[in-house]
């Protein structure tokens, strides 16, 4: 005489987020009289899927299970709830775990061309990011204020054309990137005069 249901355990996903569009689950479920029979998954509220047993079938009081989603699913973020019975259909307590897919990767927006002749901030624009590198490739040497951030000053030690560039990174080491052209120019521009002649004119508007 069994009245009483299994009782069953969920690991949470991990790494959560998730860069895997098919992601399995695993946990344990046991029963003190009877073997257990099922585990199933529901997703979202969706109907019940079966789960496998680790050992390759549901012959006994205690059992390892996986569960894996399908079909793929796309970015978002997603509730799993598994529950368990056992040979009489006592059907276990639901448990559950919400984890998030990112198929996605890091995107830098694009960056305007400048014109500087002074240390400058760079407000730069990413989504999806968790760390940046900024490089550079010119005529001198750029110094970076901050050039592990996604924000920086920005300064060079000789005048001339640089093309500077924010990479951006994800926790799945996916990448982004976006340049920008800059002309640093801290030289005065030359000038000359030419003597007006002749001279004296009878131009009461001369041109020089």
């Amino acid at each position: 005489w069994d009245t009483t249901a299994p009782e069953i355990t969920l690991v949470p996903l991990s790494p959560d987020p998730t860069n895997n569009p098919t992601p399995s689950f695993t946990g344990t479920t046991t029963d003190a009289l009877l073997n257990i029979s099922t585990v199933e998954y529901q997703l979202d509220g969706g109907a019940w899927t079966a789960c496998t047993a680790t050992d390759g079938s549901f012959n006994s009081l205690s059992e390892n299970y996986t569960c894996t989603i399908s079909p793929a699913l796309s970015s978002g973020t997603y509730t799993i709830s598994v529950r368990s019975s056992d040979a009489l259909g006592n059907i276990s307590t639901i448990v559950s775990d919400t984890f998030t897919v990112d198929l996605d990767g890091p995107y830098v927006y694009p960056m305007a061309d400048r014109e500087e002749k002074a240390e400058f901030f760079q407000d730069a624009a990413t989504e999806r990011a968790t760390s940046w590198q900024w490089s550079y490739t010119g005529a001198g040497i750029i110094n970076f204020g901050s050039p592990n951030a996604e924000d920086t000053t920005i300064a060079a030690d000789h005048d001339g054309s640089y093309t500077i560039t924010l990479t951006a990174y994800d926790d799945f080491s996916r990448s982004a990137s976006a340049s920008f052209n800059l002309i640093w120019d801290t030289t005065a521009p030359e000038i000359t005069l030419v003597p007006l002649s002749p001279d004296p004119t009878n131009n009461p508007t001369p041109s020089f």
